[in-house]
């Protein structure tokens, strides 16, 4: 399924919030975002923009908290798309409710909050919307396969990503790393160059404000990783020196004939032997 992935500004700033056991704080992310009018506005106008009509698309949006899902949702009706929230909190009943009158359409978006990161079929999920930064690429990879299932009449998956600026610990590199299966380094020069190798249809775009956020972050965090050329210099240290030329305690006192690590010929039986000496002619 092709990806269309777009990572907007969204004007906030989060390097001051409580980063807490690798994450942010919940209560502080959900505080700014539910008070932050004009940030749903600019997630409504950016959905305009990438969907068209968001009256026919299928859509999951990804919250921090049930107050947040439920924030969006009030304001997305309010704008006339008819949105749901749901989360762990709501009923069985609940959740497969909101699931089926997505699907026949009756609903367009359903901002979700601890829920459908894995184990929901939904096919006809078109569009996917990021509304919280999410620090683990492998939930970010499980949300995003929400969209990545093909269904009839469903040419693209839409994603959009609402990017504050981040703490300093926040880790980009991870997230572009997991999107793009790169490798390590790589991240950074696909940023600045607009990510061109991608599979055919697919694209990531960055506004411009994201693209040097992102470039930053990866550089900040190479710099702290340790490279990785030392450890494998020493690898190739340790490695030469077991297959280094036999060193004195590996020579024969009478002969003066190379043995193997740990041996000595027939010749020397008062040497040390950690293994029996293979037979061999005296000298």
């Amino acid at each position: 399924m092709p990806l269309h992935y777009f990572a907007v500004d969204d004007g906030t700033d989060l390097s001051d919030l409580a980063w807490q056991r690798g994450g942010y704080d919940v209560k502080g992310l959900t505080n700014l975002y539910t008070g932050d009018d004009a940030r749903a506005r600019l997630v409504l106008r950016e959905l305009r923009r990438r969907v068209g009509d968001v009256t026919s698309m299928r859509a999951i949006g990804f919250c921090v908290s049930v107050e947040h899902a439920h924030y969006m949702a009030r304001v997305f009706r309010e704008a006339g798309v008819d949105a749901l929230a749901v989360s762990g909190s709501s009923t069985p009943e609940e959740r497969a409710t909101a699931l089926r009158r997505l699907k026949e359409g009756d609903v367009r978006i359903l901002f979700a909050v601890d829920l459908y990161n894995e184990g929901v079929d939904v096919p006809q999920v078109d569009t996917v919307l990021f509304l919280r930064p999410t620090e683990s690429s492998a939930v970010f990879l499980q949300q995003l396969g929400r969209g990545l299932r093909t269904s009839p009449g469903k040419a693209v998956l839409t994603t959009l990503g609402f990017v504050s600026h981040q703490n300093a610990n926040f880790r980009f590199d991870t997230r572009f790393r997991a999107l793009t299966g790169v490798s390590r380094g790589a991240p950074q020069h696909q940023a600045e160059q607009g990510f061109p190798f991608l599979p055919a249809g697919c694209s990531i775009v960055l506004d411009e404000v994201v693209q040097e956020r992102v470039v930053t972050s990866i550089k900040r965090n190479s710099a702290r990783a340790p490279p990785r050329s030392s450890t494998r210099s020493g690898r190739r240290r340790r490695t030469a020196s077991r297959t280094s030329s036999p060193s004195a305690d590996s020579v024969c006192g009478n002969c003066s004939a190379a043995t193997a690590r740990g041996r000595t010929c027939a010749a020397a039986p008062g040497r040390r032997r950690d293994r029996p000496a293979p037979r061999r002619p005296r000298c």
